[in-house]
């Protein structure tokens, strides 16, 4: 039977388990904010959690619950937006960042998908060893596709 790849479907006897073979856990972030008339509100967490679940598949990782409430100012002028201040996404990243860490996950992979995360993000990362910062259009074999299916367009927010 195959250990399950989200933490929040795992029981404590498999976390423990899975702390002994790696110390590594992937921390998708995004946000619920508009994305255009016919995005949805929550692309950026469905992405995240999407990558990161298909990563960890491949890897043999584990995924924790996806950060989905952030800094969003800019857009909640459009019904659904939900947004938190810069403070107070700082210090909940650095609360679960430092919680996974007092658990025994020595290595946080964050999967960010939503560009006003990285800064506050960023501050945490680099008080901090073991923790790694990567959006998903970071790559290149991303950006080809981007190029290949938006042209000229940005092909990320709203497209």
């Amino acid at each position: 039977m195959s250990r399950p790849v989200r933490l929040d479907l795992c029981t404590w006897p498999e976390v423990e388990d899975y702390l002994t073979t790696s110390p590594g856990i992937i921390l998708p972030v995004g946000s619920t904010e508009q994305h255009g008339p016919m995005g949805l509100i929550g692309t950026d967490a469905l992405c995240a959690s999407v990558i990161a679940e298909a990563a960890a598949s491949r890897a043999g990782a584990l995924v924790a619950p996806t950060l989905a409430i952030t800094p969003a100012p800019f857009n909640t002028s459009f019904p659904g937006t939900i947004s938190i201040s810069d403070t107070l996404f700082t210090a909940l990243f650095r609360e679960v960042t430092d919680g996974l860490f007092a658990q025994g996950f020595w290595r946080i992979y964050v999967l960010n998908a939503h560009g006003a995360n990285l800064e506050p993000m960023r501050r945490i990362a680099d008080a901090r060893t073991g923790i790694r910062i990567r959006s998903w259009w970071d790559f290149d074999a991303v950006n080809m596709l981007r190029s290949t299916y938006y042209g000229e367009w940005e092909g990320m927010h709203a497209t």
